[in-house]
């Protein structure tokens, strides 16, 4: 018997006591200008927030960005200044898939060649498809609630385009084998810090799968995802870009960094200086001796793996620096929480704030803890965490 290298069930609709099959939407019956306007005109079917999750607020730019090697078949942007680009390709053609991850790459480079004029010069000469074309490309976010102010839109532009750091997705209607062989020509393109991500996209509707009905299910899924930073060490000086191969070194490896992540550290520094990043960053990985796992998506969160498979959240920490510990008490009740909190209270000085659904330790005067409070007490959080963790195994 020969097994498929891969084969997906047809996903059923269920709506009360009616199952509706889905079919495949016909991939002859669409070309790659169809998927490139669907992906511009709903942005939520990328799978963003498992591959970049600070980038969750992505808005459509535009579409055939014209670069110097060619066009960018979908650029869009989050209010904060951060860059996606897309490359669409249906996957019945196989010239197309030994091509697309050069020719993706290719573009990228030629955004990092950009400053923020030259990208905004290019954005207003680019299509828009039924939108209307914007004087600048800082309108496009202009309204947003949590823009930045347009100054440190620009700066923020300008250093993600000067250090090479985007998403680059190669999007396709069905990806189904080779990914490694795809992504081989990835080192040849090292000396920049970007996000690159396979992603799947099949599409379902109802009926015969041929139709134009305007109600489809998108099923969005990574496939392949690569960080750079996993394997390079990356320094600008001007515009010199200095690597260093990382891959044939024996100490520890460092922490798997993203770009979500990399700024998060970055907005540490800016708001508490190197010293105070560089502690925190010692007792995340102090952590590891506990089989407490720190990861960062908006914040950063010290989870544990409990035994029924969920990861009790034992504080987190904002890009501002304030420390919460509220899901304690959510994930293993009040008493347990009262006597983790009350425990870092006495630790760090402070109280117990009790709200009507939750509890956080805070000052006396009931703000909030923040990391230059209590850096020089992450030993006593680090055994408080060990005691009440091992009170938890033994209650199990």
């Amino acid at each position: 018997m020969v097994m498929g290298e891969h084969a997906d069930g047809a996903p059923i609709l269920i709506s009360g006591e009616q199952s509706t099959p889905l079919a495949r939407v016909n991939e002859h019956a669409h070309d790659e200008r169809w998927l490139q306007t669907l992906i511009h005109r709903h942005p939520a079917c990328l799978p963003i927030g498992e591959i970049e999750p600070a980038f969750d607020r992505l808005t459509p730019v535009c579409m055939e960005l014209p670069v110097s090697s060619g066009s960018v078949d979908n650029l869009l942007m989050t209010p904060e200044g951060n860059i996606v680009i897309v490359e669409v390709k249906l996957w019945r053609n196989p010239e197309s898939r030994r091509t697309v991850i050069a020719q993706a790459l290719d573009y990228a480079t030629a955004m990092f060649r950009m400053n923020y004029e030259d990208l905004e010069s290019a954005v207003t000469g680019a299509d828009f498809g039924d939108g209307q074309r914007p004087s600048s490309l800082y309108d496009l976010f202009r309204d947003h609630p949590d823009v930045l102010p347009e100054g440190a839109f620009v700066d923020r532009v300008n250093r993600n385009l000067t250090l090479g750091r985007i998403v680059v997705l190669v999007v396709g209607d069905g990806i189904r084998s080779q990914t490694e062989e795809l992504v081989s020509g990835l080192q040849a393109h090292a000396n920049f810090h970007f996000t690159f991500a396979l992603v799947e996209m099949p599409i379902f509707r109802r009926g015969n799968g041929s139709d134009d009905a305007d109600e489809l299910l998108v099923v969005p899924r990574p496939l392949l995802q690569t960080r750079m930073v996993d394997r390079f060490v990356v320094t600008v000086h001007g515009g010199h870009v200095d690597v260093q191969d990382r891959s044939g070194k024996t100490e520890r490896s460092p922490r798997r960094t993203g770009i979500s992540e990399e700024q998060y550290w970055e907005a540490i520094e800016n708001e508490f200086g190197s010293k105070s990043r560089q502690k925190l960053a010692e007792f995340v990985v102090s952590l590891d001796e506990l089989g407490v796992v720190a990861d960062v998506k908006k914040t950063l969160r010290i989870r544990w793996p409990m035994s029924d498979g969920r990861k009790l959240n034992l504080g987190y920490i904002t890009k501002d620096g304030n420390i919460y510990t509220d899901w304690v008490e959510r994930m293993v009740g009040k008493d347990l929480g009262l006597r983790y909190n009350e425990g870092l209270a006495k630790a760090w000085g402070g109280t117990v704030i009790k709200g009507d659904t939750m509890m956080w330790v805070g000052h006396q005067d009931r703000s909030d803890f923040r990391i230059n409070d209590v850096e020089q007490k992450y030993g006593e959080w680090r055994e408080l965490i060990r005691r009440f963790l091992n009170e938890l195994m033994e209650s199990d």
